[in-house]
């Protein structure tokens, strides 16, 4: 890729080792931007972690070669390793007795940053070869800081994005929830999809799902205010085509060029009944526990925001118990480029195949059949939902909140376990629960730096732990790491969850709102 073309940092990265290192004799380079008094290592190809963690946050001062060469604008050339420590005694990093240039980025006549170029064996450089080397690193500097500007806006908007999702979702007996959402990867922009599980009345559940045409930040915008808008009004008591109404006059008064197509669905938790209304959104997608599919026959009004005076009409399912919905956004649909009605079927296919399966496990799967781990031009939200059915001998539920840093209160939660299995008639499943809890609510304590959920489900056969936190990135096992390059908290936590897959039955880690789920099963012990 030219770097001229390039929008992302990777991308000027690549371009900078293909166009302007190689050429030169170069193996390896790091790009390095001025932040606040310090350098922040912007993008690296070919770089030791080791040397890329030294540089990142280096204070900007003439006493290192990085530095100097960026403050007095001025190409440092050193022909070995050796030669670069003799100017700079001390020099905690570069030991593999390699040459290496120091060069500024200058944009728009002012220091940027440096770029550190190293040499497959001993290199000089003529006069010549500098100054058309310095003319080319001019346009990596341009490049790389509008390509980082970009990042820097999208991730800030992706952040609003995030912080609109909820939380977390409704922990409930006769209902078991989960939820993906997947920002767009092709481009910059982010989108406006959005997803929603809330408590009604007692004995009731509102569950949606819409989307805001286009991808930029007044789409981001207005999706904040219609789903506090959604949320509102089925909150005020208010049935689906209700709120599909006001919501669409809120968005009409908005004055926004944007629409929006949502599906609500609220559920009965004593009789499966599902009460659905939709502004031109996808129907759910419905199963029974047998794996017999269908989808939802609904009588859809228009797109929010596209005729204020729009009515919208209710629809009545029965979901038994066992039975499973899911909710999604046209970029579940359109990303392998089939057209939206294969893509349905191969959706039903996958759910009638797993009906049974780990509710986490089957959203992740759908995501993969669909190809949404590819390239993505959209987003894509997914909401599935397992009805439990009216309250029986099994399915029983607990959860308990732990304060953040308070490691203090797992030696308190491990007499709670003990209690609870043993009210539940699975003391068999004492151990192995606290070890298992003790290690993953730890973990998530000490790395997530928030609140710590823990939600426990009975099942049939098995007991099902989550360990809510909000930490977005998902756990390491220790045999996934590179324990040389890895810090001790990684490898204590690898460890950790390495205890977790030898003893549980099964285990995972998950999307969850804002933040993640790390999850287990116990398997019952026949009687």
């Amino acid at each position: 890729m030219e770097l001229t073309a390039a929008d992302r940092v990777r991308d000027v990265v690549a371009a900078t080792r293909a166009e302007v290192v190689r050429p030169f004799g170069g193996k390896s380079v790091m790009l390095c931007l001025v932040e606040r008094g310090r350098l922040r290592v912007a993008g690296s190809s070919g770089i030791s972690k080791d040397d890329l963690r030294r540089v990142d946050g280096l204070i900007l001062t003439e006493g290192t070669p990085e530095g100097r060469c960026t403050l007095r604008v001025q190409p440092l050339l050193f022909a070995t390793s050796q030669e670069l420590k003799a100017a700079y005694p001390g020099l905690d990093r570069y030991d593999d007795g390699r040459a290496r240039a120091f060069l500024p980025l200058v944009s728009n006549g002012r220091a940027a940053g440096c770029c550190v170029v190293v040499f497959e064996s001993l290199r000089t450089l003529e006069q010549e070869e500098l100054a058309i080397l310095m003319i080319m690193l001019g346009q990596v500097s341009q490049s790389l800081e509008r390509a980082r500007s970009r990042e820097i806006d999208h991730a800030v908007i992706q952040g609003m994005q995030n912080a609109l999702l909820p939380r977390g979702l409704p922990h409930l007996r006769e209902l078991e929830t989960t939820a993906r959402y997947l920002p767009a990867t092709a481009g910059t922009e982010v989108g406006g999809d959005w997803y929603d599980v809330i408590r009604l009345s007692e004995g009731e559940v509102g569950m949606i799902i819409g989307d805001v045409e286009g991808h930029s930040a007044d789409a981001v915008g207005i999706m904040g205010q219609l789903r506090s808008g959604v949320r509102a009004y089925a909150m005020e008591g208010h049935d689906p085509a209700n709120v599909l109404g006001r919501s669409n006059r809120l968005l009409s008064e908005l004055e926004s060029d944007l629409f929006a197509t949502c599906c609500c669905m609220w559920l009965n938790l004593e009789t499966g009944v599902a009460t659905v209304a939709s502004a031109g959104h996808y129907p759910p997608l419905l199963a029974d526990s047998q794996g017999r599919t269908a989808s939802a026959q609904l009588r859809a009004g228009p797109p929010l925001g596209i005729d204020p005076e729009a009515t919208y009409l209710e629809t009545e399912l029965v979901i038994p118990p066992g039975g499973i919905a899911a909710l999604y956004t046209d970029g579940l649909l359109d990303i392998r480029g089939e057209g939206p009605e294969a893509s349905t079927v191969r959706l039903q296919r996958e759910i009638a195949a797993h009906t049974r399966e780990n509710l986490d496990v089957l959203a992740d799967r759908l995501i993969d059949v669909c190809g949404a781990q590819a390239q993505r031009e959209d987003d894509v939200a997914l909401l599935l939902m397992r009805y439990e059915g009216a309250r029986g001998p099994h399915g029983r539920v607990a959860h308990v909140s732990v304060q953040r840093h308070d490691v203090q209160r797992v030696r308190e939660l491990r007499h709670h376990l003990r209690d609870l299995v043993s009210d539940w008639g699975l003391a068999p499943l004492i151990e192995d629960l606290q070890l298992l809890v003790s290690e993953v609510v730890t973990n998530a304590l000490i790395h997530a730096h928030s609140e710590v959920d823990l939600r426990i489900r009975e099942q049939v056969g098995r007991l099902r732990v989550e360990v809510r936190d909000s930490d977005p990135h998902p756990p390491v096992p220790a045999a996934n790491l590179d324990l040389e390059e890895a810090s001790d908290d990684e490898a204590e936590s690898g460890r950790g969850l390495l205890i977790v897959e030898a003893v549980a039955s099964a285990w995972g880690s998950s999307p969850a709102g804002r933040g993640k789920t790390t999850w287990f099963e116990l398997t019952v012990p026949e009687s």
